[in-house]
């Protein structure tokens, strides 16, 4: 025979359910308020355009310090012999950035 549970424990448990929908409705408000249609995409592919784009002119102007911090920002890792470049990785998206060719339309 199935075991019943009491009418405390259902109202009990009805009630707690009823207040995660409520939380979740809130935070599903709290996310769509934040979204702003796609500006904060559009703002991120922006800023990673501006950050590569500076990128040269920051690390030429830069001290040392300065320097490390552009290119932790923008590589993998990097490997110099000889004072030049022996070899680098990007790091996403810089990576699709590096190799869009110079002159290539969109």
């Amino acid at each position: 025979m199935a075991e019943l549970i009491t009418d405390e424990v259902y109202s009990v448990k009805i009630k707690e359910l009823n207040n995660q929908e409520i939380a979740l409705k809130q935070q599903l408000q709290k996310i769509s308020k934040n979204s702003n249609n796609g500006y904060d995409t559009l703002e991120l592919t922006k800023k990673v355009f501006l950050t590569a784009s500076r990128a040269k002119k920051e690390f030429l102007e830069a001290e040392n310090d300065k320097k490390r911090k552009v290119l932790e920002k923008l590589l993998w890792n990097l490997e110099i012999e000889d004072k030049k470049i022996a070899q680098v990785s990007y790091k996403m998206p810089y990576e699709t950035l590096a190799k869009v060719p110079k002159n290539g339309d969109f």
